[in-house]
């Protein structure tokens, strides 16, 4: 793989290629906590069937480092560099 390109998995398991791999992180378990607390308060409040308004929860995904993708100090460096050069 060629030094100026770098390649990043968009959804990468728990555990999976950690150090080798670039990519995001699904947080599994924040996303199982919230399924369970929304279907909570729906129980508790008596909500039932399909909502008249569609909610979306935002669960950021986490970034995880990798040897497939340069460092992002490094990437810095070298943009710098090429100005200085140009």
């Amino acid at each position: 793989m060629p030094e100026d390109v770098g390649f990043a998995r968009l959804v990468m398991e728990d555990g999976a290629e950690i150090g080798k791999i670039a990519g995001l992180m699904d947080p599994d378990e924040s996303i199982g906590r919230a399924a369970i607390d929304q279907l909570d308060l729906c129980l508790r409040t008596h909500q039932y069937g399909l909502p008249e308004v569609r909610m979306h929860h935002l669960i950021e995904p986490r970034w995880q480092d990798g040897a497939s993708m340069p460092a992002r100090m490094e990437i810095r460096k070298k943009s710098r560099r090429s100005r200085r050069r140009a």
